[in-house]
C-alpha cells in the first residue's frame, strides 16, 4: 500500500536470506543496485507495470527464483541484474517495446533458463548476458540486433537452434564458445559483418556447417578453434586476415579454400588439422607464419605461391605425408625458419630457391626419407650440405651453396636424415655477409663445407675446429 513509493535503493533488502515473497507498488519505477540480492528463498516475484529499470545486481543470486514477470514497461536490465538465478526456467521480454540492450552477466549462469524471447527492437546483448545458461536450447535473435557482445553465450552448451538477423554487425570475443551442441552457422545473409572476434566460436565440438558472408575481412584468433566436427568452409573472396590458431584443432577439416585478397596467415592458424589433405595457398601471400600447419599429419598437396618471402619456425613440423616440396619458383623467398619441415617423415625431396639467405637449425630435422635437398639456380641443380651426424658414404658432388645463404648448424639435426648422404655446415657468426664456399676432407667419412669472409679467415670460432684442421685445409687449398 506503499503507493507514493517510486525506488527501492540499493541493497535495501540484499542478504535477506529467509525473504520468500515480496509485493511491490504499482508506481514503483526503479530497482537499485542489488536490492534483493542474495534473498536465496525468493521464489516469486510480480514486478510492476511502470518499472522503468532494473539495476546492477538487483536479484543476483537469488537461487530459488522461478516464476518472474517483466512488464511492458521495462527500458533497462543492467549488469548482473538476474545473474545465477539457477532456478529460473523461462524469460518473456517480447513486449518489453522500449527495451534496447541487455546488460552484461544480466542473466549470467541461469543454469535452468530453458526459453528466452526477446523483443525486436533489441539492439545490443551484454558482455556474456547468458553466459553459462546450460538449459538454453534455441533462441531467436530480434530482427534490430546489430552486436552480440564478448561471451554473450558463452558455455550455453545446450543451444542447438541460433538463428542471426540480417542487421548484425559484430560478433565479439567469445560471443558463442563452448556451445558444444551448435551444429550449423549460418551469417551469409549478415551484409554487415566485417569480422568475427576472437574465439568467437571456439569449442562448438558439433558445429559442422559455417556459412559466411562474402564481405568479411576477418577472422580472429581462435574463432572456430576446437571445432572438431567442422569438414569443409568456403572462406570468402574479401578477407583480408586469419588470426592466430583461428582453425587450430579442427581435426575433422577436410578442405578449405582461400581466396587471392588473403595477405596473412596467423601462427597455427591451421595447425592440428589433422584430415586437411591438400591446400593452395592464394597468389598474395608473403609469409607463412610460425606452426601455421603444424601437426596437419594427412597434408600432402601444398601449392605455394611465388610471392613467398618467408616460412617461419615449424610451420609444417609434423607433415608427416607431404612427400615433396618446390621452394624454387618462390624467387622472393628470403628463409626457412627453425624445425620448418622437422618431423616430416615422407618428405624424399625439396629445391630450394637460388636466392634463398637463410637457413635455419632443424629447418629439416627428422625428415627420414629425404634424398634429396637441391639449391635450383640458372637451370641446373646443386646439392646443398647437410648434417655430418648422419655418417654416410659421401657419393655427392662437389656441394655448393649459393654465396649469399647463411646455412645453420644442425640443419638436420643429429642422425635424423639416414637415407641422406650428408656433410655439415659450419656458421661463423659473420651475419648475411656473403661467403666463400670450400670443400673440406678430414677423414674419408667427415666431410666440411668450410666458408667465410676470405680465405684469410678460416680459424674456426671458439677453438671448436683443432689447428691441424686448419692446417689440413690449407695444404689442399693453399
Amino acid at each position: 500500500m506503499c503507493t507514493s513509493l517510486d525506488g527501492i535503493e540499493a541493497r535495501a533488502f540484499d542478504g535477506c536470506t529467509a525473504l520468500a515473497t515480496a509485493a511491490l507498488p504499482d508506481r514503483l519505477r526503479k530497482l537499485g543496485d542489488y536490492a534483493f540480492s542474495g534473498c536465496t528463498s525468493l521464489v516469486a516475484i510480480a514486478l510492476p507495470p511502470m518499472l522503468l529499470c532494473i539495476g546492477n545486481g538487483t536479484f543476483n543470486g537469488c537461487r530459488s527464483l522461478a516464476v518472474l514477470e517483466l512488464p511492458t514497461s521495462l527500458q533497462a536490465i543492467e549488469r548482473g541484474a538476474f545473474a545465477d538465478c539457477a532456478a529460473l526456467t523461462s524469460i518473456d521480454l517480447s513486449m518489453c517495446t522500449s527495451l534496447d540492450g541487455i546488460g552484461a552477466r544480466a542473466f549470467d549462469r541461469c543454469t535452468a533458463l530453458a526459453t528466452v524471447a526477446l523483443p525486436d527492437r533489441l539492439c545490443k546483448l551484454g558482455d556474456y548476458a547468458f553466459s553459462g545458461c546450460t538449459s538454453l536450447v534455441a533462441i531467436a535473435l530480434p530482427p534490430m540486433l546489430m552486436c552480440i557482445g564478448n561471451g554473450t553465450f558463452n558455455a550455453c552448451r545446450s543451444l542447438a537452434v541460433l538463428e542471426f538477423p540480417t542487421s548484425l554487425q559484430a560478433i565479439e570475443r567469445e560471443a558463442l564458445a563452448d556451445c558444444a551442441a551448435l551444429a550449423s552457422t549460418d551469417l551469409s545473409m549478415c551484409t554487415s559483418l566485417d569480422g568475427i572476434e576472437a574465439r568467437a566460436f571456439y569449442g562448438c565440438t558439433a558445429l559442422a556447417t559455417v556459412a559466411l558472408p562474402d564481405h568479411l575481412r576477418k577472422l580472429g584468433e581462435f574463432a572456430f578453434s576446437g571445432c572438431t566436427s567442422l569438414v569443409a568452409i568456403a572462406l570468402p573472396p574479401m578477407l583480408l586476415c586469419i588470426g592466430e590458431c583461428t582453425f587450430s584443432g579442427c581435426s575433422s577439416l577436410e578442405a578449405v579454400a582461400l581466396f587471392n585478397h588473403l595477405r596473412k596467415l596467423g601462427e597455427y592458424a591451421f595447425s592440428m588439422c589433422m584430415s586437411l589433405v591438400a591446400i593452395a595457398l592464394p597468389p598474395m601471400l608473403v609469409c607463412i607464419s610460425k606452426g601455421t600447419f603444424n601437426g596437419c599429419c594427412s597434408l600432402a598437396v601444398l601449392e605455394l605461391p611465388t610471392s613467398l618471402q618467408a616460412i617461419k619456425r615449424e610451420a609444417f613440423t609434423r607433415c608427416v605425408a607431404l612427400a615433396s616440396i618446390d621452394l624454387s619458383i618462390c624467387t622472393s623467398l628470403d628463409g626457412i625458419g627453425r624445425g620448418a619441415f622437422d618431423g616430416c617423415t615422407a618428405l624424399a625431396a625439396v629445391a630450394l630457391p637460388e636466392h634463398l639467405r637463410e637457413l635455419e637449425a632443424r629447418a629439416f630435422a627428422r625428415c627420414t626419407a629425404l634424398n634429396q635437398l637441391a639449391f635450383v639456380h640458372t637451370g641446373t641443380v646443386a646439392h646443398a650440405p647437410l648434417d655430418r651426424h648422419a655418417w654416410a658414404p659421401l657419393h655427392l658432388p662437389m656441394a655448393r651453396v649459393p654465396t649469399a645463404c647463411l646455412v645453420h648448424d644442425n640443419v638436420l639435426g643429429p642422425g635424423s636424415c639416414p637415407a641422406l648422404e650428408s656433410i655439415r655446415i659450419k656458421s661463423y657468426g659473420w651475419g648475411r655477409a656473403r661467403v666463400l664456399v670450400r670443400r673440406l676432407v678430414l677423414t674419408p667419412r667427415v666431410v666440411f663445407l668450410w666458408y667465410g669472409l676470405t680465405a684469410e679467415r678460416h680459424c674456426a670460432p671458439g677453438g671448436r675446429w683443432a689447428e691441424r684442421d686448419r692446417l689440413a685445409y690449407i695444404a689442399e687449398f693453399g
